[in-house]
């Protein structure tokens, strides 16, 4: 399962220090669930829908985790393009 959201950089900034996304508010973020593995099944239980989430459940991990990944980042590369203009745009 795949979750699809945008977090907020004080929350991306702890899971990844070094992104160059965290110039803007709202940072595209992918979560990767494996529902075969009992953990997996225990977090998604506890893990709290948002508005605007997006969740995808694939067939076929391996075949479909390429696709997933696709989709995701033609949402994601309008924003990391977006927040690197604004970052350049702030620095003149």
């Amino acid at each position: 399962m795949f979750l699809f959201r945008y977090e907020p950089a004080a929350v991306v900034r702890r899971l990844r220090p070094n992104s160059p996304l965290l110039a803007s508010g709202q940072v595209p973020v992918v979560y990767r669930v494996n529902l075969r593995d009992p953990q997996g099944m225990f977090l998604t239980q506890s893990f709290r829908m948002r508005n605007r989430d997006l969740v995808y459940v694939s067939s076929a991990p391996f075949a479909e985790v390429g696709k997933v990944l696709g989709v995701f980042s033609t949402v994601a590369a309008p924003v990391a393009s977006g927040a690197s203009l604004y970052s350049v745009a702030r620095q003149r």
